[in-house]
């Protein structure tokens, strides 16, 4: 049973979405992880996401809500997009 092309994207979609975000989690993890083994500041790698957008404000040490909130939902929303574009480019070679 041949499913139909737009339904095929849809499932890549939501495929690569899922895998944009558990990858977006590991590399979260693994940063911070890294970080604090090394007794560097453990939100460094979750604001730096966020540099883009705020600038040195983002690469001062030490805890900023507003900094990691934007960092986090960057990180994500890179990964994310990264993994549908991954996936789509996959489904269209494949079905080619």
């Amino acid at each position: 049973m041949s499913l139909h092309p737009t339904e095929e994207s849809r499932i890549a979609l939501i495929g690569g979405g899922c895998a944009g975000f558990v990858g977006g989690v590991s590399l979260c993890l693994f940063m911070t992880a890294m970080s604090f083994a090394g007794g560097e500041d453990i939100w460094a790698g979750i604001k730096v996401a966020a540099t883009p957008f705020l600038g040195q404000r983002a690469m001062q040490p030490g805890f900023d809500l507003g900094a990691v909130v934007l960092g986090v939902f960057s990180h994500f929303a890179v990964s994310i997009t990264w993994g549908f574009s991954s996936r789509s480019l996959l489904t269209a070679l494949l079905l080619a």
